[in-house]
């Protein structure tokens, strides 16, 4: 007869193993709730995120046999979660760490456990149990710990050691899921019989190529400890200039890559321009002025992640090679002329 106490060593070791096999952060967050719920068994498990302090339901796993919906809010947790979430959310953003909370972590009826990275709070998870137990806690506590260590990797995998942007091993990925929102996008109008209305402008999405104008003479002139720092500076820049949905990359030497996210054209342009701006505006120290080029394209529905980067990239050399320090749309120059894709069959070559 098997060991029971083995079984549950087992049934530990296969979540931990359900945990590290994922490789999308985002993925993560859903199989870190799905595995408490599984190893645990609690009534509920909740995990919210906690960007740009809006708190967003990522994950919510109940024990009742009633379907939970698609887009998922507080409202669907159960009044003991929404009571002990709120109690926490009400919490200065200093004292949201696991150091400020009482030891069980519970408030009220719930468990609570912030998940973090890069020593930030990135979200919560909130456990209600049948029966407080010691060895609960300290078992959601070792799998939200395991979570955290994991994510810690991942990101040191997929962002820049200097910038700390993401680099551009999760690009294609990001670029294929702003594709194939568009097409779900365009299939549902057609499905609806809409396909003549004008889209929102949520339903745009931008890529945008930022090169520093001559940065190898600023790495010959003072040295790549000053080039390093401008690569700093200008990473602090973007995080001031675009918002925390809009994804920034190192894409490699001088180059930067920003995907917009749910704007139309003009704001695109005014977003970017303002970037350029701030970069011309601002003392680099040793150096001075620094500006950057840029080009930029929206993600058609019909596209290639090669076809996207391409075209901004054509943008982005008509902005070198026209004086620099300048912003360039490829729809724009396309349109008036000024740039030819060369196409050799359904294949477009730059």
């Amino acid at each position: 007869m098997d060991d029971p106490a083995k079984l549950a060593n087992l049934d530990l070791v296969d979540s931990i193993v359900a945990i590290t096999e994922q490789r999308n952060i985002e993925t993560l967050e859903t199989v870190l709730a799905e595995t408490v719920f599984a190893t645990l068994r609690p009534r509920e498990v909740v995990m919210v995120d906690l960007h740009e302090n809006e708190p967003s339901v990522v994950a919510l796993f109940q024990d009742g046999e009633e379907p939970l919906p698609f887009d998922l809010k507080l409202d669907h947790c159960s009044p003991e979660a929404q009571a002990a979430l709120a109690e926490y959310l009400a919490k200065p953003n200093a004292e949201r760490g696991p150091e400020f909370l009482p030891e069980p972590p519970l408030l009220g009826e719930c468990g609570i456990f912030p998940v973090m990275t890069r020593s930030r709070v990135e979200g919560v998870l909130c456990i209600r149990p049948e029966a407080f137990a010691q060895a609960d806690w300290r078992l959601a506590t070792g799998l939200v710990n395991i979570y955290r260590n994991f994510v810690e990797v991942l990101n040191e995998k997929d962002h820049d050691r200097l910038t700390g942007l993401r680099n551009r091993t999760l690009l294609e990925d990001q670029i294929l899921r702003r594709l194939s929102m568009a097409r779900r996008r365009r299939e549902k109008r057609l499905a609806e019989g809409d396909e003549r209305r004008k889209p929102s402008p949520h339903d745009h999405n931008w890529l945008a190529i930022l090169d520093i104008d001559r940065f190898k003479s600023i790495n010959d002139s003072y040295g790549h400890i000053y080039g390093d720092e401008v690569l700093l500076l200008i990473s602090a820049i973007m995080h001031k200039s675009f918002r925390r949905v809009d994804q920034l990359y190192r894409y490699g030497g001088e180059e930067f890559i920003v995907l917009i996210q749910g704007v139309d054209a003009e704001t695109a342009q005014r977003v970017l321009e303002r970037f350029r701006e701030s970069v011309a505006r601002f003392d680099f120290p040793q150096v001075g002025t620094v500006t950057v080029s840029i080009g930029y394209v929206e993600i058609k529905d019909q596209d290639q992640p090669t076809t996207v980067i391409g075209h901004a990239d054509q943008a982005l050399y008509y902005a070198k090679n026209n004086g620099r320090n300048q912003t360039a749309s490829y729809e724009a120059l396309a349109a008036a002329g000024r740039i030819a894709p060369t196409k050799i069959g359904s294949i477009e070559l730059f």
